[in-house]
């Protein structure tokens, strides 16, 4: 916290000069028009919404090596519409990409529990245009939320080569997430499992005075850049309809120092040093008399 530094020459100076500031802070105040309305800037940084019942976040981040990924729940009621829920992934990969594979959904509590409910879960069934967008694994369906004119760059599609070999989802969206996703017939009292295989393509940029990565999945950017510098990728899991992604917390400030008070700040704290300065001398008046 700053500090006010000096000595008291007379009780009278002291006055005058408060008064001096006090008025010009007051000038300033009064002088200063409203701030004109500004645009709203594109999102730079989004965080996913809230409600995944998978979030890979936090966990060990694998580099070219498949690794797989398992989640069991059951679907609530309100998930449910005409007997059937929408199974959603949501991805993002700020500086790579993240090959995505042999996805299953299983009922645990039926007679046929190994039987994956999804419809070409390993990718081998070909593809289709989903949303005007071109390769997209036939019976799934691929959407961007994201607004147009957005500087969030998309990039999911179908290949044929992926880390660990076979055919995969890649996906290296930028800033926010893009969504795949399959309707499925379900019961709401039943148990079901979620897995796939995932991993990334690239090592994600160290966070400022970090020499080497975080080599963790990350929801979002935490080392203040944006676009292919960020150093977020993540996977989620979503039953049901998905919510609005938020613009994720500001990164710390790792160069800042503390805050600088306000000229009106500094105003009111020299005033009331002046006030006790001017009770301290009609004090010493009456003293005196």
């Amino acid at each position: 916290m700053a500090q006010i530094r000096g000595s008291w020459v007379n009780a009278s100076r002291t006055c005058s000069l408060a008064g001096l500031l006090l008025a010009s802070g007051v000038a300033l105040g009064s002088s200063t028009a409203p701030a004109a309305a500004q645009s709203v800037a594109p999102p730079q940084n989004l965080a996913p919404p809230s409600g995944a019942v998978l979030d890979l976040n936090g966990q060990s981040l694998p580099v070219d090596d498949p690794s797989p990924y398992r989640v069991q729940f059951e679907v609530d009621p309100a998930d449910i519409v005409g007997g059937a829920t929408t199974l959603t992934f949501l991805f993002r990969d700020d500086y790579a990409y993240i090959d995505f594979s042999n996805i299953g959904l299983y009922d645990l509590s039926s007679s046929t529990p190994n039987v994956n409910l999804l419809a070409n879960g390993n990718f081998a069934g070909g593809t289709h245009t989903s949303n005007g967008y071109l390769n997209i694994p036939t019976g799934w369906t691929y959407v961007n939320p994201n607004p147009p004119g957005s500087n969030i760059f998309v990039a999911g599609g179908f290949s044929k080569f992926c880390a660990g070999g076979g055919k995969c989802w890649s996906d290296g969206t930028t800033v926010g997430y893009d969504e795949l996703s399959q309707s499925v017939v379900v019961n709401s009292q039943d148990s079901y499992r979620v897995s796939f295989d995932a991993t990334v393509t690239g090592v994600a940029p160290p966070q400022p005075g970090v020499e080497e990565s975080t080599a963790t999945w990350l929801r979002y950017s935490t080392n203040a850049a944006t676009g292919f510098s960020g150093n977020a990728a993540d996977i989620l899991v979503y039953l049901g309809k998905v919510g609005n992604p938020a613009a994720a917390p500001p990164p710390p400030c790792t160069l800042c120092g503390p805050p600088i008070p306000e000229p009106s700040t500094w105003a009111m704290m020299l005033l009331g040093f002046a006030s006790l300065a001017f009770v301290g001398y009609r004090r010493a008046s009456a003293s005196a008399a």
